[in-house]
C-alpha cells in the first residue's frame, strides 16, 4: 500500500481546519506514516479469516479510516 498525495480539496481543507483550531498540526514523520500503512495492511490481510460480516466491515473500516487519517495528516506535514 503506497502513501499517496492528497487531492486539491483535502489540501485546502486541512489547513483551514488547522487555522480554525479544529485539528492540531504535527511534524512530518514518514516512518510513522509507513507504520500506520503497514498496520492497515495487516488488518486487511485478516479479512479472509473472518466469518462475520459485521466483523469484516469493522476491520475494513478501521483499516481504511486509520490509514487515511494518519497518512494524510502526516503527508501534509501536520
Amino acid at each position: 500500500m503506497a502513501i499517496s498525495a492528497l487531492t486539491a480539496v483535502p489540501q485546502a481543507t486541512v489547513p483551514a481546519l488547522v487555522e480554525a483550531r479544529r485539528v492540531d498540526a504535527a511534524p512530518v514523520d514518514a516512518s510513522r506514516a509507513a507504520s500506520f500503512m503497514s498496520q492497515a495492511e495487516d488488518r486487511l490481510a485478516q479479512m479472509p479469516l473472518l466469518t462475520s460480516v459485521a466483523g469484516r466491515y469493522a476491520i475494513a473500516y478501521d483499516a481504511a479510516t486509520r490509514s487515511a487519517r494518519h497518512s494524510s495528516l502526516l503527508w501534509l506535514g501536520m
